[in-house]
């Protein structure tokens, strides 16, 4: 990934997603690479707070992530 903005409200990167394409099913498909931007924001004490991932050309386009002690994780409903 190549970061731009990093330390900033929000931080940029771009690179390469590997996702599994599940086909035939997700058991045998194959990883392929997708290219990627990934936002981070939500900085607050020192760290980001959310991800989110924009891939159009693979299987999940955009994902969003919460940031958390543990990892990333999915963003709360509602």
């Amino acid at each position: 990934m190549t970061w731009s903005g990093w330390g900033g409200p929000t931080a940029t990167a771009s690179g390469q997603l590997w996702q599994k394409s599940c086909v035939p099913n997700c058991a045998t498909g194959n990883v392929y690479p997708y290219p990627a931007t990934v936002i981070v924001s939500r900085l607050g004490h020192g760290s980001y707070g959310s991800i989110h991932i924009d891939a159009p050309d693979s299987p999940n386009p955009s994902q969003d992530f919460e940031l958390g002690s543990r990892g990333p994780g999915p963003m709360p409903q509602g």
